[in-house]
């Protein structure tokens, strides 16, 4: 289990480095070897007491505060739900809802989300501030079973029903294998990630690996990166990291910025493994980042396109370390990227969602898994649980397994990613799903009906994002269009952190629905993309 590592870690390596944080992304301001993470960790446990079994809320803006109050779940024998601090108000709603759900124990933070302490304290959370003193460090472990939950991972579904993916200590402890066998980590490595610890990608394919290897970890936050993506690849130099990743975006994003980077003394050669999932990772970017970095020594074989999803812990497949990019024409004759094969232990399959049979190879399909890294379910949702997690092939009885929602097609054993099964929309690395954004749409003015559409479009690099919205047909003639539409991007880039490729007021009625009334989003686009939805007008 990966408390045990760790503490085995603060016994034989206890100077070594686990931690080191970059504030700004460039100035060190914390270090912490595994003897003292461990010492914190164990006064985190201390400090909450008899939450052994209950979910424990991580709140903390802070990335050594999180990792402490992580792994202090862990020791307690708790069950840590990472979470999303937004500045301000943003996100509070979402808070409340895990809240609600997940019934936790307490809230782990430090000063700086003492505003989002006082509310779940007001909703009637004991909350335990991470940045004050009040436990020695000493004391033991709990002692947790294998299929005991480890953390709740929410996933970002509709603010009003959360599902927490429930991984277990197990689940957890297989998956970890199975990246140190991926990455193919050693003594002599070293992870740096900007990604956010409350996200599986950051927390688990960064930083718990690394702990769970005994090896150290380089964070510094997402902010930076967004403001200066040159600090992500100075910081790799820096600290000689030799593996390291992101969604295609974060690839993307340095591609874009790259004639405004000073190159010089950007040593990229020990870049071991750039990996690169969350999000369909795309040809052009993957050729663009590896041409226009190669003068610092990145190498086009440190590119690791990979496949997974919290629902599978996060990691399902990989490619060949230092095997770069495989590409190979779909079944419909665009350019795809390899994924790579299912992990050691782990079972992929292509199956037709209807009748729940497996297709050949270069047939595409929905993607089911099976193996020890998938989760246990839905925290307090066994219904969905049975529907997602507890699916077998048609006249079998033997096993289950979990059906994705995404569809692939495999070419002699390795997975190419071919879309979302259902409307769910991949936004940065970040599953979005679109009835979030049309209720905020909705919302933003007074002449907009409840009727709208959200949805994806690929823009070559990068999936963008759409708004088409009806007015109201007791909206007032004259009504300031203009303006609406600018309270529209306003509210999506305020509520979810999003900027819209492109925003269309329409008339009533021209969003198409079923006969019962159910928008169909899927059509709307395609009539975004022909271009036959035409603008209302004042």
């Amino acid at each position: 289990m990966l408390a045990a590592r760790v503490a085995r870690w603060a016994r034989e390596r206890a100077d070594a480095c686990a931690l080191v944080v970059l504030e700004d992304g460039e100035r060190e301001t914390r270090r912490l070897s595994f003897a003292a993470l461990h010492r914190e960790a164990t006064a985190v446990a201390q400090r909450l007491g008899d939450a052994a079994g209950r979910p424990v809320l991580i709140l903390s803006r802070s990335q050594a505060d999180f990792a402490i109050g992580f792994l202090g779940c862990l020791y307690a024998g708790a069950i840590a739900v990472p979470c999303s601090s937004g500045p301000r108000n943003r996100g509070w709603e979402r808070i409340a809802a895990i809240v609600a759900d997940a019934a936790p124990a307490a809230a782990l933070g430090g000063t700086e989300v003492r505003d989002v302490l006082d509310k779940v304290a007001a909703l009637g959370l004991r909350s335990i501030d991470l940045s004050a003193q009040g436990a020695t460090g000493a004391g033991r472990i709990a002692s947790v079973g294998h299929d005991a939950p480890a953390l709740l991972q929410y996933t970002s579904g509709s603010t009003g029903a959360p599902k927490g993916v429930v991984v277990t200590h197990g689940n957890l402890a297989a998956n970890l294998e199975m990246l140190r066998e991926g990455f193919g980590v050693h003594d002599r490595s070293v992870f740096l990630t900007w990604l956010p610890l409350f996200h599986d990608m950051g927390l688990i394919a960064n930083l718990l690996v690394a702990l769970h290897c005994g090896v150290p970890c380089v964070l510094m936050p997402p902010l930076a990166f967004y403001q200066r993506p040159q600090r992500w690849l100075a910081a790799i130099a820096r600290y000689r990291a030799t593996i390291s990743g992101a969604p295609n975006f974060g690839y993307d994003l340095c591609l874009r910025r790259a004639h405004r980077m000073d190159l010089s003394g950007i040593d990229l050669s020990h870049w071991e493994v750039a990996f690169c999932g969350a999000e369909l990772v795309r040809a052009p970017t993957m050729r663009g980042f590896a041409e226009r970095f190669a003068p610092t020594g990145f190498r086009a074989a440190a590119l690791y396109p990979c496949y997974g999803l919290a629902e599978a812990t996060v990691f399902v497949a990989g490619g060949e370390r230092l095997g770069g990019v495989t590409t190979a024409r779909s079944p419909d004759g665009t350019e795809a990227i390899s994924c790579g094969r299912a992990a050691t232990g782990s079972e992929l399959l292509i199956v037709d969602s209807d009748t729940a049979t497996p297709l050949p190879d270069h047939r595409v399909g929905e993607i089911w898994v099976g193996g020890p890294h998938v989760a246990a379910g839905y925290w307090n949702k066994p219904a969905l649980t049975a529907q997602t997690f507890q699916v077998r092939l048609h006249g079998t009885s033997q096993r289950n397994y979990l059906r994705t929602g995404d569809l692939g097609w495999l070419s002699d054993g390795q997975l190419y990613f071919a879309g979302r099964l259902k409307d769910l929309i991949v936004h940065h690395g970040e599953n979005v799903h679109p009835e979030d954004i049309e209720a905020t749409a909705a919302r933003a003015h007074p002449a907009f009906s409840g009727i709208n559409a959200a949805f994806s479009l690929d823009a070559g690099r990068e999936d963008e994002i759409v708004v088409v919205q009806e007015l109201d047909r007791s909206a007032a003639s004259g009504t300031d269009l203009a303006q609406a539409l600018a309270s529209l991007t306003q509210a999506i880039a305020r509520e979810h952190g999003i900027h819209l490729h492109d925003a269309l007021i329409v008339r009533p009625g021209a969003v198409p629905r079923t006969t019962s009334g159910k928008v169909q989003r899927k059509l709307c686009r395609d009539l975004y993309r022909a271009g036959t939805l035409a603008p209302a007008t004042a």
